[in-house]
This record gives structure tokens, sequence and C-alpha cells, in this order.
């Protein structure tokens, strides 16, 4: 089985954070190597920062966004014109429990 690629520097451990999120889920693991790919090869200095974090609406604690469920809601809602359309990134960071602007999610997903 192909490890994913794993990013180096000072964003290494919410990467790391990210991917056991996604054990056990093939499908999960494959859309995080292909983030971790399409970031590596267009911005490589992405590698050197952290994952975003925003509190989390339930416990109201910093939390790495998990980018695998952000790409997968946006996905389900039709894709980000459709979700930028149609205003749906708030109810996204409802979904995902994060307390976030929707523009700033927006701009995040971007």
């Amino acid at each position: 089985m192909m490890q994913p690629a794993r990013p180096t520097g000072g964003g290494s451990k919410q990467w790391v954070e990210l991917q056991l999120l996604c054990r056990g889920n093939m499908g999960k693991t494959r859309i995080l190597q292909s983030l971790l790919a399409y970031y590596q090869k267009v911005s490589p200095h992405l590698q050197q920062q952290a994952l975003p974090t925003v509190p989390d609406l339930t416990l109201n604690i910093p939390r790495s966004i998990d980018l695998v469920q952000l790409y997968e809601e946006v996905v389900e809602r039709g894709g980000y014109d459709a979700v930028s359309e149609h205003s749906r990134w708030t109810s996204i960071s409802l979904s995902m429990k994060l307390k976030i602007a929707p523009s700033k999610l927006q701009v995040l997903y971007s």
C-alpha cells in the first residue's frame, strides 16, 4: 500500500492528525493523498505552515480543520461554485461543528 507523502516542518503534526482521521477509510486516505500531492506540487511553501485551527462549536476548543471532511461536505452540496452561489458555507461550518465565519471557511477551501 502506498504511503501518503508527508509534509515537513511546522505543519507536520497536523498532517499526521489528518492521516489518523482517515485511518481505515481508503476513500478518505486517497483524498488526503491527492490533497497532499496537489499542495506539494502547487504550493511547496504550504508544507511549512500548520493546518488552520478553529474553535469547535460544541467544545469551544481549537482543533484542526479536517480537510477531507471539508472537501466531502463541499462535494456533497454540489461543489465550490454551487456552495458559493447558494451561500451554503454556513451549513458546512455547522455540519462540521466549527465556529468560523462562512467567508473565512470559503477562503480556506479555495
